[in-house]
């Protein structure tokens, strides 16, 4: 039993060294120029794999704060926008708004409704 099991062992591993015809590569053949159906899919442009052209749309800036806006201007049409605290005071004077930003280094004062003063720490800007 043993020395059918080696002969059979043999022969397997010869013919799996054996050059057999679907283990060999394919000739090479002299290739025919394209057809006038090939141009035209080459000229398509899903034919080539070009990588896409990425376009970086220009975000428009906001503007900064100016004196006399309001509430709204502010926080919609700048760059501050919502800000960390915000406090409101009324008195005498009027209604005061009190918004703090960047962990009370700039804030933005308003009376009325409308921006009265601007106040910026500039050791705390980047």
């Amino acid at each position: 039993m043993k020395k059918i099991i080696f002969f059979a062992l043999m022969i397997f591993m010869s013919v799996a060294n054996a050059e057999l015809p679907w283990k060999n590569p394919q000739p090479e053949m002299s290739k025919a120029p394209p057809t006038e159906l090939e141009k035209a899919i080459e000229k398509l442009p899903l034919a080539k794999n070009e990588p896409k052209k990425v376009v970086k749309k220009k975000v428009k800036q906001k503007p900064g704060v100016e004196l006399g806006m309001t509430t709204h201007e502010v926080y919609y049409k700048t760059n501050w926008g919502r800000p960390q605290n915000a406090k409101k005071i009324i008195n005498n004077d009027g209604e005061w708004i009190i918004w703090s930003y960047n962990n009370g280094s700039s804030t933005l004062t308003f009376l009325d409704n409308e921006l009265y003063e601007i106040e910026i720490d500039e050791s705390n800007c980047q």
